[in-house]
């Protein structure tokens, strides 16, 4: 069981996966909601990413997991669908200094570390906020100690959920643990997108498979952040 320690302010928690350069939570949600809000909230309606490499299995994923949060605002904003993520021709290279948001290179921990995240994190989403409250831009990285494959499997991460995940902070959704007061689930298949380990409970699984498919709670908060921002 892989956990991480990381100090936001003055909250410490155990995560595995990273949110970078994010002031302050502001939880506003009540308890067994399954969602939790961030204090910066996208500033755009639609980010357009670029990928840092290009596979067959690759491609898919990221198209999936932009298609999961797509789709998703139709049930979130009463039936009209907001693409929040569209996938650039081409490749960039990560830099997290330039204005352009990329998505899954695979960096070094010292990159990570460079980014704002820890050593052991297993995928940092790097935000610019700007001490803004809103998200200006996003660079979405992945930590080459680890594997990462497609589906369930106790030998690497399952690659589309951990992405499906870390877009969900783009969009301004925090994560969620065991110990949560906002997390209320019954068994571990009902875990929603923005759950923030690869195990849960009991469970002898890697969950990050699960994080593929969109719960009630991640619906709720999507909906939420469409109604601060007004989109």
């Amino acid at each position: 069981m892989r956990k991480i320690k990381i100090v936001i302010t003055i909250l410490s928690a155990l995560l595995i996966f990273n949110i970078a350069n994010i002031i302050a939570f502001a939880a506003t949600n009540a308890a067994g909601d399954n969602y939790k809000i961030c204090a910066a909230l996208p500033m755009y309606k639609n980010y357009t990413y670029y990928k840092t490499s290009s596979t067959p299995s690759i491609d898919t994923a990221i198209q999936n997991a932009m298609n999961t949060w797509n789709n998703a605002s139709l049930q979130a904003n009463s039936g009209n669908r907001i693409n929040f993520f569209s996938l650039a021709s081409g490749t960039k290279t990560c830099d997290i200094n330039d204005s352009y948001n990329t998505i899954g290179s695979l960096v070094s921990y010292y990159d990570i570390i460079s980014a704002g995240g820890t050593a052991t994190a297993i995928a940092l989403n790097s935000r610019f906020t700007y001490n803004s409250g809103y998200i200006f831009f996003s660079d979405i990285m992945f930590n080459s100690n680890y594997s990462f494959g497609n589906g369930m499997s106790m030998q690497y991460y399952d690659y589309q959920g951990i992405l499906t995940h870390e877009l969900g902070h783009t969009l301004g959704l925090d994560d969620l643990y065991e110990n949560s007061i906002e997390l209320d689930v019954d068994t571990v298949n009902d875990l929603p997108v923005m759950y923030g380990s690869d195990t849960y409970g009991n469970a002898s699984v890697n969950v990050t498979v699960l994080l593929r498919y969109i719960k009630q709670g991640d619906i709720d908060g999507l909906a939420e952040v469409i109604d601060r921002r007004g989109f």
